[in-house]
């Protein structure tokens, strides 16, 4: 898969996150993240982190997990992460390259910083 591609897929729930994380989330899930909807923002902020480097993607029967599921599997995301049933975890597909992951957290890094600053 083409880096500008996995890029435009990783960019756009992070710009979500800083604008209207519900419409990024409603759009590939049904679940609702919250009693009142107040958590939309987490299924985001636990892809981000992964997609950077961050932090393990494990899932749990929480709704801002199965939101995650949903993401990731109906989303253009889809091209490049896959759910691994067996640890219940998200991680990359096998064809994306040490080379690629790099990318990804580097240009989500580089444009975390830019947009806090």
């Amino acid at each position: 898969m083409d880096i500008q591609q996995i890029l435009a897929a990783v960019a756009t729930p992070r710009d979500y996150l800083y604008n209207n994380p519900a419409a990024y989330v409603k759009k590939w899930s049904s679940q609702q993240c919250g009693e009142h909807g107040e958590y939309y923002d987490i299924p985001l902020i636990r892809l981000i982190a992964f997609l950077r480097g961050e932090a393990n993607l494990n899932l749990n029967a929480k709704a801002t997990s199965v939101a995650i599921l949903d993401i990731v599997q109906r989303s253009p995301l889809k091209a490049t992460l896959e759910h691994e049933a067996q640890t219940n975890s998200i991680q990359y597909k096998k064809e994306i390259t040490a080379d690629q992951k790099r990318a990804i957290a580097n240009y989500l890094n580089s444009r975390g910083f830019s947009i806090a600053d």
